[in-house]
């Protein structure tokens, strides 16, 4: 899959100018694995979900359309914080794909009421 890294922003570039438009529902996940082995630079020590003590993990980040339609992919090291992530994400979304005005839907294991009160209360467009 590394022949994929290259294009990848092309690749999403071109599915958001097909799959979205302003005013759209973005579905949003975030989530972890472990994994076997320690050879990814990526995998750190973090919260386990799955109570794998001594395992390396990564967290990972996936947007849909409203018809589940996966635009942009990114992996995070393993120890990135899911709140932050999101907070990240909002601006590199609207710059890269040109759309301001989005509808978010996320948990609250995601988009926490502190992130929305002191991160987003000064972004334009968001819902």
């Amino acid at each position: 899959m590394n022949f994929l890294l290259e294009p990848q922003g092309e690749i999403e570039t071109h599915l958001a100018k097909v799959h979205l438009k302003e005013g759209c529902l973005l579905l949003y996940d975030v989530s972890s694995t472990y994994l076997e082995g320690k050879a990814c630079p990526l995998a750190k020590d973090g919260y386990n979900r799955e109570k794998k003590r001594s395992k390396l993990q990564i967290v990972f980040r996936l947007l849909c359309n409203d018809k589940a339609c996966p635009i942009p992919v990114e992996v995070f090291e393993g120890n990135t914080s899911y709140p932050k992530i999101f907070t990240n994400q909002i601006d590199k979304f609207s710059s890269i794909f040109g759309i301001k005005r989005l509808v978010w839907v996320g948990d609250r294991g995601m988009i926490t009421q502190a992130s929305i009160r002191e991160d987003l209360k000064d972004k334009e467009g968001l819902d």
